[in-house]
């Protein structure tokens, strides 16, 4: 009757497997062919190389349609088979329907359909040897590479229920630890005290919700299997169908003489009824069979009968009913891969591509089984699971298609044809220049420290008392501080975070102008002071003349920068400035930058207002001797500054867009222009009061003062303009010039005791005859006012 009953089912095609199909699409199966044709996987940009005629041009307008079947791991395979084909290979791809695979083989050789990828052989190696080698219409592609297989499984809580729902007898302890660490084994499953526990639960709901089973299999030696679990003496197993069911495990029941009944339930009633049972934690037997997405993620055992032979399985006839020779496992069944002939054929043009795919395509055990699990845990349907699969295994897929050629400016990315990777040029300030600018600046710091050490060692000396140690002081400071200002030049988004980039881009400027001003302040200070000595009666000079160029100085300068600070300080911004064809960043470049530039230019403008003036200054004093105002040192210094201020400006607005050289400029303006300062007005210092002979330094000094005022008292003498211009005689001038607030100064520098009571000169009368006559032929008073 059973045989009867699967011949009907399958002469009929009532399972939507004929041989001249259309046959109907599930609506599960419109539902993906829909999204299909709705979506897209892989980048547009992938092209195949002409290889043996084939190019995707000649794809172009070709339809290829592969036979989408009815359970999980079919779809996937045919979803990457059909992705690669249209979106690689560039063929239009279709799709027809079928339940199963019976006369798949009879469907491609009819055209209905061109491709089957998952044809279970040894289910179907009758149809498979009529088309594939008798009559061949149909090719086999080879192995997919995963394996079916069928089975009788059990759930892995199986374990806890022989532990404890069991009381097992008079059995040893021994035999129970086997039988519960072997419960898939399947002698245990003969054991009388399993056997009661497997059927004496009550199903009645279960079957109430299903319906009655579509047939039931009964050795002679069970029971006819009762629902409600009352005078049933064999396991009940689960299964799907009758139709498709080749009667091995009826045969292992008969032939092996286990205590088992066999109940067909449908497909999805088969898991509703198992489902239903789990979620009890009850125990029970069910055939399914390998891939399928039921049981990815289950915790469950296979049983394990007697091993495989070819010889058990020799006389396997088939039959539902128990009659025939297998009594072993279930053999493992290759997948294969199908087409039509036209396909190996026209494979010099058309349909190399897709020849190829199909050769080619091998999918693992382990890969399918992952793509099962996570189309049932994360919820995806067959199409994203597909795709998931091509993006994450590049290198796997792409050996199944012709040689891939990518276009320009793109690569093979892990196998893919993607855009290369994104390389970005940052265009940061390279590390070498940056560490040969933090070298150089620590350098200034340390000698202008040493400096200031070297000043305040030697505050009583005649030759800095003169020189005006404020002045050498704040030449020295502002330098400093100046220069520090080269450590934040260096930092960009590297090494540091934006919040600190910012801080850094405003603190630069901060250091480098109050430096600015301490060293200008000094300058202007010296020349203040100088003018007072000449014009004034006074010889000492109070704390409050020399600091307040100073102070005011500063607070303009700190007044500039708190304006700015609060309207529009710097930012630090990346900013792109090259693109690939990708719309991807290939170029930037990090600056700091103010909305609006015009109080910065106010500021730049006032320092090179006050270097215009300091110049001046020095030309007006061009005049005085070397030991009244280092003239020739500063205007050096001055001059040096000026001329790489105004150079640096333009170089680096010409060398803007790159930042390691708008580095080094900013770096060479500000360290040159604060080692010219202390090399040229500290170095003479230290020439004179280190390498002359320290007993005759203050000698060889006034010496040299002698000489020159010797030389313009001559001048005086014979100079008629100069008395007429003076209105004095020359001797009258020179007697003005003995007493004058100068002369009283280079005479307090000769001799420190004199300067310390802070006497007028031309009071005290204490000044040593020997310095008044070095100092004899000192500056012209007339002209010294002239020219200040």
């Amino acid at each position: 009757m059973l045989a009867l009953l699967g011949a009907s089912l399958i002469s009929t095609g009532v399972d939507g497997t004929g041989a001249t199909c259309p046959c109907p699409c599930s609506a599960n199966q419109k539902a993906l062919i829909t999204r299909f044709e709705t979506s897209t996987c892989l980048p547009d940009n992938l092209k195949s190389d002409e290889f043996f005629g084939y190019t995707p041009a000649k794809a172009v307008g070709t339809t290829v349609k592969l036979e989408m079947l009815s359970w999980p791991s079919q779809w996937i395979s045919n979803f990457i088979t059909a992705i690669i084909s249209r979106e690689v290979l560039s063929y239009t791809t279709d799709f027809t329907c079928a339940t199963s695979g019976h006369n798949a083989n009879a469907r491609i050789a009819n055209r209905e359909t061109d491709i089957l990828v998952e044809f279970w052989w040894d289910t179907y190696v009758s149809e498979a040897r009529q088309y594939v080698v008798r009559n061949p219409l149909v090719s086999d592609a080879g192995s997919i590479g995963y394996y079916g297989r069928s089975g009788v499984y059990m759930p892995s809580y199986t374990a806890d229920l022989l532990r404890n729902n069991i009381t097992w007898g008079n059995t040893s302890q021994d035999l129970r630890d086997f039988a519960i660490d072997s419960r898939n084994y399947w002698r245990i499953l003969t054991l009388p005290d399993v056997v009661n526990l497997y059927t004496s639960y009550d199903d009645t709901d279960i079957v109430n919700a299903l319906g009655s089973p579509m047939f039931t299999f009964t050795p002679s030696w069970c029971t006819e299997w009762r629902v409600d679990g009352n005078g049933n003496t064999c396991i009940d197993i689960k299964a799907e169908d009758p139709a498709i069911d080749k009667g091995q495990l009826h045969q292992v029941i008969v032939n092996l003489q286990l205590r088992m009944t066999i109940s067909y339930w449908t497909t999805s009633g088969l898991e509703y009824y198992v489902s239903r049972k789990l979620e009890r934690r009850e125990p029970v037997l069910f055939k399914y069979w390998e891939p399928v997405g039921f049981l990815a993620g289950l915790a469950v055992d296979r049983i394990e009968f007697p091993t495989y032979t070819t010889e058990c399985h020799s006389n396997n006839t088939g039959s539902i009913q128990g009659q025939g020779s297998v009594d072993c496992d279930f053999p493992r069944v290759s997948i294969r891969k199908i087409f039509h002939n036209t396909i190996i054929s026209d494979s010099a043009s058309r349909y190399y591509g897709i020849n190829v795919l199909l050769r080619r395509f091998d999918i693992t055990d382990s890969q399918m089984e992952g793509m099962l699990q996570n189309a049932k845990i994360e919820g995806k349907d067959a199409f994203d699971v597909a795709c998931d699969f091509l993006k994450t295994n590049n290198k796997t897929w792409m050996t199944w298609v012709p040689k891939i050629v990518c276009q320009s400016q793109e690569g093979l990315i892990e196998g893919v044809c993607s855009p290369l990777p994104l390389m970005e040029n940052k265009n940061q300030i390279n590390t070498s220049a940056r560490n040969t600018g933090l070298f150089a600046a620590s350098a200034i710091i340390i000698i202008a420290s040493c400096l200031l050490i070297w000043l305040y060692w030697n505050r009583a000396s005649p030759i800095l008392k003169a020189a005006m140690p404020t002045f050498l002081t704040k030449v020295a400071v502002g330098c400093l501080v100046s220069t520090s200002s080269v450590v934040f030049l260096g930092m960009d988004d590297r090494s540091f975070s934006p919040s600190f980039l910012v801080f850094s881009c405003n603190i630069q400027l901060w250091l480098y102008s109050i430096g600015f001003a301490l060293t200008y302040s000094g300058v202007l200070t010296k020349f203040f002071v100088v003018k007072k000595l000449l014009v004034s009666k006074r010889v000492e000079i109070s704390w409050k003349d020399r600091l307040q160029t100073t102070i005011s100085g500063v607070i303009i300068e700190a007044l500039l920068l708190g304006v700015w600070s609060a309207v529009d300080r710097f930012e630090y911004v990346r900013e792109c400035e090259e693109y690939d064809r990708f719309g991807r960043c290939t170029s930037s470049r990090g600056y700091c930058t103010g909305s609006n530039n015009w109080l910065l230019g106010l500021i730049l403008l006032s320092h090179l207002g006050v270097m215009i003036y300091s110049l001046f200054l020095c030309y007006k004093c061009r005049r005085l001797p070397r030991t009244v105002l280092e003239v020739e040192w500063m205007t050096t210094a001055l001059v040096s500054n000026f001329q790489i201020s105004v150079m640096g400006v333009f170089l680096l607005y010409i060398l803007r867009q790159n930042p390691t050289y708008f580095y080094v400029i900013q770096t060479f303006v500000i360290l040159f222009g604060d080692g010219c300062m202390l090399f040229t007005l500290f170095l003479p210092k230290v020439h004179q009061e280190h390498f002359y002979d320290r007993d005759d330094s203050q000698s060889k000094v006034f010496a040299m003062i002698d000489k020159k005022m010797k030389r313009d008292q001559s001048r005086y003498h014979h100079s008629p303009e100069i008395k007429a211009k003076s209105g004095v005689s020359p001797i009258a001038s020179r007697n003005r010039v003995l007493m004058s607030p100068i002369t009283s100064h280079l005479c307090k520098a000769r001799e420190p005791s004199l300067a310390i009571g802070g006497r007028h000169a031309h009071t005290s009368g204490r000044i040593s005859k020997n310095c008044l006559k070095l100092t004899n032929a000192a500056i012209p008073a007339n002209l010294a006012n002239e020219n200040l």
